[in-house]
């Protein structure tokens, strides 16, 4: 019942992570510093792109896409539209559209907000192994980057059983993001006694 519990917040706190539009210089990450910056946009490009980020934001999705497609069309060389379109299908179930646009949009402008998003199509569909690289190059472009810590300890603790690796990242989520981080302080909570009680267990087998 715990592990199940566990799985369904995971889920939730990912989710409402990968919701978050991907717009330029806010949002769900500051740029890092090793990122391209975007190319100047005029105007009226900036207002259309608010438009449909708050279409997403009001889970109007068939609009927002329709309108992140004709500014991906008309703007090739921008990341976001395409990075947008990225969440957009994956929450649709699109797991390889949403791969493709957004290597594309890392490939324009490699952000660790992208790579994030990346990593969770990547978990989904089962590719752990990609995954724990999305999130480790979205971390090298950012260490304080918290959605990808969470993510990362998500991948280690419920994936790949790797409780003492998913532990840091829980801990560094918790700094960053002290006001988002309830739940996640049960986690580290549960890690530190399940860990604990792994190593009591090492020790009395030695000793037997």
């Amino acid at each position: 019942m715990r592990a199940a519990v566990l799985i369904v917040l995971s889920v939730t706190l990912v989710a409402c992570a990968g919701l978050k539009p991907a717009a330029p210089g806010a949002g769900a990450s500051a740029p890092a510093a090793k990122s391209a910056a975007e190319p100047s946009v005029d105007p009226q490009w900036r207002q259309a792109y608010e438009h449909a980020l708050g279409l997403m934001l009001a889970n109007k999705f068939p609009e927002a896409e329709g309108e992140l497609t004709a500014l991906a069309e008309r703007h090739p060389q921008l990341a976001g539209p395409y990075a947008n379109l990225g969440i957009l299908y994956f929450r649709a179930g699109r797991s390889a559209d949403a791969v493709k646009v957004l290597e594309h949009a890392i490939a324009l402008n490699p952000r660790p907000v992208y790579y994030n998003e990346l990593g969770m199509v990547h978990r989904t569909e089962g590719r752990f192994d990609a995954a724990e690289q999305a999130y480790r190059r979205a971390l090298e472009l950012d260490p304080d980057y918290a959605y990808a810590h969470l993510n990362l300890g998500i991948l280690y603790d419920l994936y790949l059983q790797q409780p003492d690796r998913a532990l840091p990242h829980y801990e560094r989520y918790r700094a960053l993001a002290p006001g988002e981080s309830g739940t996640v302080e049960k986690w580290i909570a549960d890690l530190k006694r399940r860990t604990s009680q792994a190593a009591d267990k090492k020790k009395g087998e030695r000793n037997g």
